[in-house]
């Protein structure tokens, strides 16, 4: 089989080959830059404070922080404990839902993110005592984990 003049010889054709760093030859391999951003199989938005899974947790521990606040004041917390209700089904909505509308997941199947939001969710709960705090926390991560599974 012959080259095209363009490539030389088998020879140096070999050569180029055994050298390109792409290739996984004994070279430096690709540069720097490219390791970096090839590292994480997440977009950095993902773990960022103003991501999906911080902005829904801090909601989701406000709203049932609010909820179990108005548990304790009786009748006197219908609408506290409404609104609060109110708002966890909107971050389920926006942060849990396939795909959720406030963060677009372009992929089949629900956003990996979810997973990560009932693990902080379930980790903010075991450092409460037993109680409505507590049991509410570990609800919403409950709900969490059905919408991340449900078609």
């Amino acid at each position: 089989m012959d080259l095209p003049l363009s490539l030389g010889d088998y020879g140096r054709l070999l050569q180029a080959l055994l050298h390109n760093p792409f290739l996984g030859s004994g070279h430096d391999g690709p540069p720097h830059h490219f390791h970096k951003r090839m590292s994480s199989p997440e977009p950095d938005p993902w773990r960022s404070e103003a991501g999906p899974v911080a902005a829904a947790v801090a909601g989701f521990v406000s709203a049932a922080v609010a909820k179990a606040t108005a548990a304790g004041l009786g009748d006197k917390g219908k609408e506290i404990k409404a609104a609060a209700s109110a708002s966890i089904a909107q971050l389920m909505d926006d942060y849990c839902g396939t795909p959720p509308k406030k963060w677009p997941w372009p992929w089949p199947g629900p956003p990996p993110w979810n997973w990560l939001i009932v693990s902080e969710l379930t980790a903010a709960a075991q450092t409460f005592q037993d109680g409505a705090l507590r049991s509410e926390l570990q609800g919403i991560a409950g709900e969490v984990a059905k919408k991340s599974v449900a078609p």
